[in-house]
């Protein structure tokens, strides 16, 4: 064997090893946003830079732990639509940098998007996180610089509000069945979302009180109870069977209060009255003989589901939700509420007084409190019940960062549909008649969603599925088509928390009187609205009683205010105290 102590000779093993490995430049080809594969096809290097910076960002701490579900996915939205763009993009030499620039152009103007929806502000944000991250090299840095420096966001548009009242005005024929007077209440915030609070706070208060009621009558056969798993018609009868025989009583031949919430939540609505009787007799059977058929007596839950015995239900976190909105709090913040976020005021004898909310605003950057609700107004016990009612283990008010949204559709076994039904039920019709006459305020919530229940004509997703099976066309029909070939039909968009928040904050600088709402004029209400109430007329508007809340605020703080008579900080606690 030779020697290979001499430095010149090579060594076997220097031959075999090979030689320092280097990381290669990794660049995505594609990418995953949401359930969508978007292909990363520009050849160009600039586009390759912002590939791949983007491509980076989603993967950082900041994407990952700082932003909630729904702001991930509202990233994500934007940035597919991006990308798509960028693929058929075509830089143009010295203005490399305008990328960004020229995509907010075409979205304002070919898109016809408004500037704040272009996308282009949470872009930068992500480009502005991928500068910090080590897989880019000088070049790529350098680029995502410039491409920053040289973005110019184009100001806010204004923003057009969509208020619960104008949701409600698309459905014209609310006139004819509501009547003059109650639709005409329907333009006045204060009126419309008053009944709406209280409608709203003393389901939730009497839904939660009448499921701890059950909770006793369980007993022990909760744990048996929770492990069903509805998973067809038949799970759902064997389980209801399961949950009437526990939780059903009755006086006199009429079911209880308890007994009226769970009938209205799992019978199937077109054979309540046979499941009561089958109840009553203790003759409870799945598929009884009813007029020669042998139909399921039981339906999927909402309030009662195996899960949400202990817990809330999507009913109970969705009138929750829309009090929250009802307080004027953030759309996009209300499901990321915690118990910790709700603060209340005590007297001495340690009884709660008040309640209100402290939550950081997403938008804002900053803490935003609600106004205080008394205990003797029904909205803030309901609030109080709920809080107390979540588990011990969770401090999110919600089961999921998700908002509880839904159309108007009222066929069996949708959302809607058993919240009209569990509001036509005499005990908690009587309760909430109870409250509104304690506030003074009239049953139009109420009787408007009874309208739109029983009134209405198809929904859309009902109409569009039969207009499919009777046609070839796989393209689902316009909403155009819809208004104009339904005779009575129902707004196809969703409600959510920003129709409530736009319509309570109206409502709290609306002075309407309801004498006000009579039109007494000439011409129709229409009529006014176009011709009347515009800017051209704006001074006979501010004439009219309309003075800005600020002007208000100001008058209340600085020229009406009243000294102070404490001379200490001591002697004004002991005062309020």
């Amino acid at each position: 064997m030779g020697d290979f102590s001499d430095n010149n000779i090579a060594n076997d093993w220097d031959q075999l090893l090979s030689s320092k490995s280097e990381p290669l430049p990794m660049v995505p080809s594609r990418m995953a946003l949401g359930k969508q594969w978007v292909d990363l096809s520009n050849p160009s290097p600039f586009a390759r830079h912002l590939y791949k910076a983007t491509y980076y960002a989603m993967f950082s701490d900041w994407f990952l732990k700082e932003n909630s579900v729904i702001s991930q996915k509202e990233y994500q939205k934007k940035l597919k639509k991006f990308l798509i763009w960028l693929g058929t993009y075509t830089f143009i030499k010295k203005h490399e940098d305008q990328a960004l620039n020229h995509y907010q152009t075409y979205r304002i103007n070919k898109c016809g998007v408004k500037p704040q929806s272009s996308g282009v502000f949470l872009l930068v944000g992500m480009l502005q996180q991928s500068v910090h991250c080590q897989e880019l090299n000088h070049s790529e840095h350098q680029y995502i610089s410039h491409v920053l420096s040289a973005t110019k966001i184009e100001k806010k548009s204004t923003a057009v509000p969509r208020s619960f009242t104008q949701f409600l005005t698309t459905m014209p024929w609310l006139r004819e069945v509501l009547g003059e007077r109650q639709y005409l209440q329907l333009e006045s915030p204060r009126l419309l979302m008053q009944s709406f609070s209280v409608v709203v706070a003393a389901t939730l208060d009497w839904v939660l009180s009448q499921k701890a009621i059950s909770r006793t009558r369980i007993g022990s056969q909760m744990a048996a109870l929770q492990k069903y798993e509805l998973k067809n018609s038949y799970d759902a009868s064997v389980y209801g069977k399961h949950l009437v025989n526990c939780i059903a009583q009755f006086q006199n031949g009429q079911p209880d209060a308890v007994t009226q919430l769970l009938l209205t939540d799992i019978a199937n609505p077109m054979f309540v009255d046979e499941l009561r009787q089958h109840a009553i007799l203790g003759k409870v059977t799945y598929r009884p003989r009813i007029k020669g058929k042998n139909p399921w007596m039981f339906q999927q839950p909402f309030l009662f589901t195996p899960r949400q015995l202990t817990s809330h239900s999507k009913i109970e976190q969705l009138l929750f939700g829309w009090l929250m909105a009802w307080l004027a709090i953030q759309p996009s913040d209300i499901a990321k509420l915690k118990t910790n976020h709700f603060a209340q005021i005590k007297n001495q004898a340690g009884r709660t007084t008040d309640i209100f909310v402290e939550y950081f605003k997403g938008r804002s950057g900053s803490n935003h409190s609600t106004r205080y609700l008394s205990m003797n107004e029904i909205e803030g016990r309901a609030i109080q019940a709920y809080l107390k009612s979540i588990p011990a283990n969770r401090i999110s008010c919600f089961d999921s960062k998700t908002p509880i949204r839904f159309k108007l559709s009222f066929n069996i076994n949708c959302l809607p549909r058993t919240l009209v039904d569990l509001w036509r039920s005499p005990a908690l019709q009587t309760f909430i008649l109870e409250q509104l006459y304690h506030r003074k305020a009239s049953p139009l919530f109420l009787d408007l969603m009874f309208a739109l229940q029983q009134d209405s004509g198809q929904s859309y997703n009902s109409w569009s599925s039969r207009q499919l099976k009777q046609s070839s066309s796989q393209i689902l029909p316009s909403y155009e088509h819809y208004f104009s070939s339904v005779t009575r039909p129902l707004n196809p968009n969703t409600i959510n928390y920003g129709h409530i928040k736009t319509s309570a904050i109206h409502s709290r600088s609306d002075h309407y009187r309801e004498s006000d709402l009579i039109n007494h004029n000439s011409h129709t209400s229409n009529t006014e609205k176009i011709s009347y109430l515009t800017d051209e007329n704006q001074e006979w508007i501010n004439q009219n009683g309309r003075i800005s809340r600020l002007v208000l605020h100001d008058m209340q703080c600085f020229v009406y205010q009243q000294p102070c008579p404490m001379r200490n900080e001591s002697e004004a606690m002991s005062y309020f105290q």
